[in-house]
């Protein structure tokens, strides 16, 4: 896990690095080739643009992928499909740096075609491999695996040795990612050509290293640090440094799922000073990262300190020190003064600690009611004992009976008494619940923006937020800075406690990824929430492991009058000359990935006066009538046509009277938010 999150900052890494250089040597050459770009047609026009394609993917992937649209057209008017083929390869590198994955595999299978057709294998078989990447980073491992097998049979026919080895290993992984045995088997041919073949001493350890890969991801955690160690004495023996320490952080990672933390340590430890000398930053990181969650669980608070702070100055774009650090010294003060561990708790904690117990405490209730009614049933059948016990009884002595009556009207009094002492204690208990349910809900109110600060930037709007029960895990943002506008609505997993307290969650992340990181862009605002909700849940041991967030997000600029949008899960409707159009969100859920990597694409437009926007959770959609039939989102958008051009005002009462008629005597299923403005 340690490695795969190092491969995954080592790419970072290399796209910059690669940036950088990229930018030096083109430096000269691409002014030349766009002023020949202006006064060139024809084939030749076709070549400059793919050249320009090429040379941009990294450092400007939207102008790579203009250029290689242009080259695409040019060549299919030619009929030029080597050409057209060459470009649809950089469209697909262009798509790829922008973070449109789908597009890019898309792209990449139309250049393996064309090659195809024009009889070029090899640069297929190219593409192919580079579709299989994308593929394999959506998780669509059985599309991967069927371009990987067959790039493989390509390059084996062409006899290219280190495609066809280089083609294995990546094949290996997607067959690792699912956990498929064939990946050993994968492994195991790749090493015999390198063996027979090839003078590459650098691919036989990679190999042994995507062994140790395997068995990690299996947990065969004894192979994984056999082939772990073989990797590393090979790579020290060519003195490749920075491998040997990668595999060294491996084995400390493997240690560590096997409990053994001090050997874990050690190996971690022993990387410290490798990556210092090779001034690898991204090392230096993970191995404190590593060095200090092992103190961290091991209550060595004093050494977790020191690492922590290591690790902050490497990467402090992510995290602030003072929030670590001050939770562990606060921690080892009570331990000096106390002699007693006590855990770590966050106002969230406290929130969520506060619910738990509430819900015990109303299992405890549904017990005390279910004995009071045997209680009851108790009393109410000894009553009738009484009863046929003093007609028995009084045909035989009327003083017998009046002192038996007088002894059973004594019980029956007692019993009373303490049905009543327990009528009182639920109510007590009933009582105390709905006061935490209050308070929950003027938290949540409290943290919601105002209709007095939300009216001074937008003077038309509705907002309507109709909870399910008194408190939402619907919830709407409103944030506003300088000639920008940010507003949006998030739609809980979870509901009831758990899903008011993510939405309090949520609007304090909001504040701080905006406000003090100051980011700017939606779709990275997107990032950085999912970074800290995975963050949260993994570092503070959260119980609530699916605490996810579908979402929509939109930055107005009211300076140069455009509308940017970023979703995850959650759609933006809006109108453009009376037209409704959709723009749907990217499809993972805020929280619901644990790769740090996921991206959200971004969307900007145009915007004119008149045109209205809306954000919505799934309520409104999910909900049913009386002959359990949904409402549906194909609804929710014909109603929106109908009513769009009225005022806001008016909208608000439409959709209130809509969702009431629609829902009849049925019980509303999810809390529903609708934001509608007006530009």
């Amino acid at each position: 896990m340690g490695y795969q999150k190092a491969c995954r900052n080592d790419l970072v890494k290399f796209k910059m690095k690669y940036i950088f250089l990229l930018l030096l040597m083109n430096l000269y050459v691409f002014a030349d080739l766009t002023d020949s770009l202006f006064v060139s047609s024809g084939s030749k026009r076709i070549d400059i643009l793919n050249k320009l394609s090429e040379q941009n993917a990294l450092s400007s992937p939207k102008l790579a992928m203009n250029y290689a649209s242009e080259a695409i057209l040019l060549a299919s008017n030619l009929a030029d499909t080597s050409s057209m083929a060459s470009a649809y390869f950089n469209l697909g590198k262009g798509y790829y740096f922008a973070g449109f994955y789908p597009e890019s595999k898309n792209a990449f299978l139309q250049s393996k075609e064309l090659y195809k057709l024009i009889s070029q294998p090899v640069k297929s078989a190219l593409s192919a491999i580079e579709a299989a990447g994308k593929a394999l980073i959506m998780n669509e491992f059985e599309q991967a695996n069927l371009l990987y097998e067959e790039s493989i049979v390509i390059f084996k026919n062409e006899k290219e040795i280190t495609h066809t080895v280089n083609s294995l290993i990546d094949y290996s992984k997607s067959l690792r990612a699912s956990k498929n045995e064939k990946a050993l088997e994968v492994l195991d041919e790749a090493m015999k050509i390198q063996s027979e073949r090839m003078r590459n001493n650098f691919i036989k350890p990679l190999i042994i290293f995507e062994k140790g890969n395997y068995y990690f991801a299996i947990e065969d955690f004894e192979n994984a640090l056999k082939n772990y160690e073989e990797a590393k004495k090979i790579y020290t023996k060519i003195n490749d440094k920075l491998k040997s320490a990668e595999c060294m952080m491996s084995i400390g990672s493997t240690y560590k799922l096997m409990g053994k933390t001090d050997l874990a340590k050690d190996f971690y430890l022993k990387t410290l000073p490798i990556f210092e000398n090779q001034n690898d930053r991204e090392g230096l990181r993970i191995a404190y990262n590593n060095l200090y969650k092992i103190e961290y669980e091991s209550n060595n608070f004093p050494d977790a300190i020191k690492y922590l702070e290591k690790y902050t100055e490497i990467l402090k774009e992510y995290y602030s020190s003072n929030i670590f650090r001050t939770v562990l010294q606060s921690k080892l003060d009570r331990e000096t003064k106390n002699r007693e561990v006590y855990e770590i708790q966050s106002r969230q904690q406290e929130l969520e600690k506060q619910r738990v117990q509430l819900q015990r405490k109303a299992k405890d209730l549904e017990l005390i009611a279910d004995r009071s009614k045997m209680v009851s049933l108790v009393a109410i059948l000894a009553l009738l004992v009484v009863i046929a016990y003093f007609i028995y009884k009084q045909n035989l002595s009327k003083k017998a009976n009046n002192l038996l009556f007088d002894e059973k009207n004594h019980i029956i009094t007692e019993k009373s008494n303490e049905l009543e002492a327990l009528k009182k204690d639920i109510d007590n208990k009933n009582h105390k619940i709905h006061t935490g349910i209050k308070l929950a809900h003027q938290i949540q109110n409290a943290i919601l923006p105002k209709n007095t600060e939300i009216s001074k930037y937008l003077t038309e709007y509705f907002i309507f937020n109709k909870p399910k029960d008194i408190i939402s895990s619907d919830f709407y943002w409103f944030h506003q800075s300088g000639n920008e506008i940010y507003l949006a609505v998030a739609d809980c997993k979870l509901h009831s406690f758990a899903g008011a307290f993510i939405s309090i969650m949520s609007s304090i992340f909001h504040n701080e990824i905006i406000i003090d990181k100051n980011e700017i862009s939606p779709s990275s605002i997107l990032k950085q929430l999912n970074v800290r909700f995975r963050e949260f849940v993994e570092t503070e041991n959260c119980v609530l492991s699916n605490c996810n967030l579908d979402l929509a997000l939109v930055k107005i600029n009211k300076s140069n009058n455009t509308l940017t949008y970023a979703g995850a899960k959650r759609p933006l409707y809006f109108f453009d000359n009376d037209k409704l159009i959709e723009i749907k969100g990217d499809r993972h859920s805020i929280g619901e990935s644990p790769d740090s990597e996921v991206k959200y694409k971004e969307i900007e437009m145009r915007i004119q006066k008149g045109m209205a926007f809306y954000l919505t959770s799934n309520g409104f959609a999910s909900q049913t009538n009386e002959k359990n039939i949904k409402y549906g989102s194909k609804q929710l958008k014909f109603f929106l046509e109908k009513i769009y051009s009225k005022e806001m005002q008016e909208q608000y009462n439409l959709i209130e009277q809509e969702f009431n008629h629609f829902k009849g005597n049925e019980s509303q299923k999810d809390d529903v938010t609708i934001f509608g403005f007006r530009i």
